[in-house]
C-alpha cells in the first residue's frame, strides 16, 4: 500500500465522541497510509497529545465533555504547529472554527475524498 503525501512520520489524532465515526475516520486515514490514533473526548485528546503531539487533529466540534474549539485552543497552546480539520454537522460553527484556526472544515456526513484532501492539505501546512 502506498504512502499518502506527508504521512511518513506524522500523526493524525482523530477526536469524535461517536465511536463509529471515529473508527471510520481512523480506518480511512490508515488505509491511505497515515498513522492515526483516536480519542473519544476532549480529555482523552489532551492526554493523547501530551504523550505524543500530533501533526494534524481531525476534531468534532461537539464533544460530550468539551467544546471542540476550546480543545483546539488547548492543543494549539501545547503544540503551535498542529493543524486542524474540523469535522461536524454544524455548518455555520464549522465554518467559523475553520476561519478562526486557518483550518479545513469537512461537514458531516462527509465524503472520504473530502476528508482525505483536507488531511493531506493540513499535513502540507504543518510542514511548511
Amino acid at each position: 500500500m502506498g504512502r499518502a503525501y506527508g504521512s511518513g512520520s506524522g500523526l493524525v489524532l482523530v477526536v469524535d465522541d461517536e465511536a463509529d465515526v471515529r473508527g471510520l475516520i481512523v480506518d480511512v486515514l490508515q488505509c491511505e497510509g497515515y498513522e492515526a490514533c483516536a480519542a473519544r473526548d476532549g480529555r482523552a485528546a489532551l492526554a493523547a497529545a501530551a504523550r505524543r503531539p500530533p501533526d494534524v487533529v481531525a476534531l468534532e466540534l461537539v464533544l460530550h465533555d468539551a467544546d471542540g474549539v476550546e480543545v483546539a485552543r488547548q492543543l494549539l497552546a501545547r503544540a503551535p504547529r498542529v493543524r486542524f480539520v474540523f469535522v461536524s454537522a454544524l455548518l455555520r460553527r464549522g465554518a467559523q472554527a475553520a476561519r478562526q484556526f486557518s483550518a479545513a472544515f469537512v461537514p458531516k456526513p462527509f465524503r472520504v475524498d473530502q476528508l482525505s484532501t483536507a488531511v493531506r492539505d493540513a499535513f502540507a501546512a504543518s510542514r511548511a
